[in-house]
């Protein structure tokens, strides 16, 4: 080929997107001949004024070829006719040779431009180009450009990078300031890449570092308020946090101190500050109408939506979270999957959806792999154990669990470990293990104490620990923790939270022998859970009340609560509840429906054989859609029938007696 020719070619494998009209502001009108010679040596084609190589390695080895001194002054050239600034940001750091201070300049401009667009792994690179061609004498460009390349590392996800370049700007950050806030920087990083409970120490220092810059300081604060400690000390930085935002005018860190005022409160007695969450809120909205990169971890819907699942409010969490997963995909922040996928679990926990909460666990373990949080793989144990339990598989629920237990204490996160501890707790009692699970729910209330978490809705595993403390004959105990529940539940609205703690004042009045106590603490549990889209704790809440019930001779009755139970632990592939159900219905004797049909099946049966739709039976039944067509699903097996008409034609002999 001609010297043309082969430049072209050069210049299509140093380009991002080659196109004719670039190469025309280097070739001039000589470029038409130059891609009719390339072409018809079969090395470049041209589509819709796109210019690429007819194979792909064709590119890699021509641009490997040209040599040092003709790449760099390539490139050099191409910088001066590219109109975007990352591209010719790029072109620029590929032809220097050494380090050059103006082109790092440049560099981190188009960094923060590509960071601005939500490119945050692209901006990473450039802020990495800058600080290479950074001369080794300006030390606090080094410091600051190693922070930035560190802060969007860690937001694509590549958290072990993050980590190295933070402990280097710290290293290199001079007193003051850029030094509080490298510090600050690796406190988060480390918190996401070591695990949640990292020593406070490093931001007692950039605390200090801080001081002289209320702005500054009040970020720090607002990171100390997040610290899993003691609820009352992290409540006080939160306020700090709030008084120098305003102070400063500082919307960004009002909001976030907003949000840890709400998030604090919440754990620390299951209070809402409805005001302090409609003001951070506000803010958001206005922030979302900015343009530019902002970590998901900024915005409350994240940590309300965290909140609100851990403490047992799903109805309030799930429209937060599902926006918070949307906002995260908007901005390109993968830090924080295994932070919803989490939260998201507690969420199907709370609501009886085993399989889903089990999925999740999965997505637990992708993200951590993806996102680099190793921290997180207790997180998948402790969703795995809980809710393997409630599957009958409590042997590996105990696994899962005491792997967890072993983890936690070196992240030292004291929630985490608090669940970890329930969940052994949990699958203890499931099990059969009545002291040992005394013995975790023990150490869960030792360790949400020392974290000054008091919420009520960690409902599951208070009423779980009721329940162990009766099986291990300390009833008095046992009445102290129900009632207390119950009672702190109706005060603050938490129906989960008064609906187990019934239940659990049901066990200990029954385990007493005390049959109509048991009974009405059985019902009032049942009233509250009714519709309150729980449908594992109402499975349970019905199972014992449909024991109590055939113990007293009370068949009817009895039928009727624990077909229902088994049929509610089956839509939430609780197989344990089922078969404990079931195991009762057996013990009961008399007849039921031929073909094996729980009540909830026979319910839909009876309404579809009338000729009502699915939209009909789930409206008449209060369920959803999908439960009809899963129910209809089993009907059809047991009954052996194929059709509607079928069902309808069968329902004679599928109903069982009249009084059984």
């Amino acid at each position: 080929m001609s010297d043309g020719a082969r430049g072209v070619v050069d210049a299509v494998a140093a380009m991002f997107q080659p196109t004719t009209g670039r190469l025309a502001g280097l070739f001039g009108p000589a470029l038409d001949d130059h891609l009719v010679e390339a072409r018809g040596a079969g090395i470049l084609a041209v589509d819709d004024h796109r210019v690429r190589f007819t194979h792909p390695l064709l590119g890699t080895v021509i641009y490997a070829d040209m040599g040092e001194d003709r790449r760099g002054s390539l490139h050099a050239r191409l910088a001066g006719i590219e109109t975007n600034q990352e591209e010719s940001a790029h072109h620029l750091a590929r032809a220097c040779q050494a380090p050059d201070a103006a082109v790092a300049v440049t560099l981190e401009a188009a960094a923060a431009a590509a960071a601005a667009r939500s490119a945050v792994a692209a901006a990473a690179d450039m802020a990495e180009q800058a600080l290479a061609l950074t001369p080794s004498d300006l030390v606090g460009d080094r410091a600051r450009r190693a922070r930035m390349a560190a802060e969007w590392r860690f937001w694509a996800g590549q958290t072990a990078r993050a980590a190295t370049l933070s402990d280097l700007a710290v290293e290199l950050a001079p007193s003051g300031p850029e030094l509080a806030r490298a510090l600050s920087q690796r406190w988060l990083i480390l918190e996401g890449y070591a695990g949640p409970g990292v020593s406070a120490d490093v931001l007692d220092e950039a605390l200090a570092e801080a001081a002289g810059d209320a702005q500054l300081t009040g970020h720090v604060h607002d990171l100390l308020s997040r610290i899993d400690a003691d609820r009352e000390v992290a409540y006080r930085h939160s306020l700090a946090a709030l008084e120098l935002g305003e102070l400063t005018g500082d919307a960004t860190l009002q909001m976030r101190a907003l949000t840890t005022v709400v998030t604090n409160r919440v754990l620390a007695d299951g209070s809402v500050d409805e005001e302090a969450v409609a003001r951070a809120l506000e803010i958001e909205r206005a922030a979302l109408e900015r343009v530019g990169f902002e970590p998901i971890e900024s915005f409350p819907r994240f940590l309300f939506a965290w909140a609100f699942a851990m403490c047992g409010d799903p109805d309030r969490a799930q429209p937060l979270l599902e926006s918070s997963r949307e906002l995260a995909a908007r901005v390109g922040d993968e830090s924080v999957d295994p932070f919803l996928a989490e939260a998201d679990a507690f969420i199907q926990i709370a609501r009886g959806r085993i399989g889903s909460a089990l999925d999740l666990a999965a997505d637990v373990m992708a993200a951590v792999e993806r996102t680099e949080q190793p921290a997180y793989e207790l997180v998948a144990d402790i969703i795995e154990a809980r809710a393997l339990a409630h599957r009958g598989d409590v042997d590996t629920a105990r696994e899962r669990a005491a792997s967890a237990l072993a983890a936690a204490p070196r992240g030292g996160h004291l929630l985490q470990h608090a669940c970890a501890a329930a969940a052994a707790g949990s699958a203890a009692l499931l099990g059969g293990d009545a002291e040992e699970a005394v013995r975790q729910f023990e150490l869960t209330d030792e360790l949400l104490g020392r974290a000054g978490i008091h919420a009520p809705g960690f409902a599951q595993f208070r009423g779980d620990a009721v329940e162990a403390l009766a099986h291990a004959g300390r009833l008095d105990a046992a009445a102290d923790r129900a009632s207390q529940l119950e009672d702190r539940g109706r005060m603050l609205g938490h129906r989960w939270a008064e609906a187990v703690g019934a239940r659990s004042s049901g066990i200990v009045a029954a385990a007493r022998g005390d049959a109509a106590e048991a009974e009405a603490a059985y019902t009032r549990a049942a009233g509250l859970l009714e519709d309150a889209g729980m449908p594992l704790d109402l499975a349970r809440t019905l199972l014992a009340r449909g024991e109590l019930r055939r113990r007293g001779k009370r068949k009817a009755e009895a039928r009727a609560d624990l077909e229902r139970a088994r049929g509610l632990a089956e839509e939430c592939e609780a197989t344990l509840w089922a078969e404990r159900a079931g195991g009762a219905l057996a013990r009961l004797g008399g007849r039921r429906s031929s073909a094996g049909l729980t009540e909830t099946e026979l319910a839909v049966a009876r309404l579809v054989a009338e000729g009502r739709s699915n939209e009909e039976v789930a409206r008449v039944l209060f369920i959803s859609v999908n439960t009809v067509k899963s129910n209809l699903s089993r009907i059809y097996r047991k009954a052996g029938v194929k059709s509607r008409a079928e069902l309808a034609a069968s329902m004679a002999k599928l109903s069982p007696p009249a009084g059984e």
